[in-house]
């Protein structure tokens, strides 16, 4: 699915067609300051927030996390 995705949008013949259309747009890879800055959003951000109405709907939501997702991905919510 990606790859065609990546073709179609290029405009490569590898799209496959009907019901994709072809595009002309630029591949841009994903730099690795882009992907750290990412990370970082996820880390200070987003998972601090989802972490606060977890724990409204279930108690020890964080614990959970910091125990599971977190400890494997690095990112502990306090």
């Amino acid at each position: 699915t990606n790859d065609d995705a990546i073709a179609c949008s290029t405009g490569s013949p590898d799209c496959p067609g009907d019901p994709h259309q072809k595009y002309e747009m630029v591949l841009v890879e994903v730099s690795d300051t882009d992907v750290q800055k990412v990370a970082d959003i996820a880390a200070e951000v987003v998972v601090g927030e989802w972490a606060g109405r977890c724990e409204q709907t279930y108690p020890g939501c964080t614990e959970v996390w910091n125990e599971t997702i977190g400890a494997v991905r690095g990112i502990r919510v306090e």
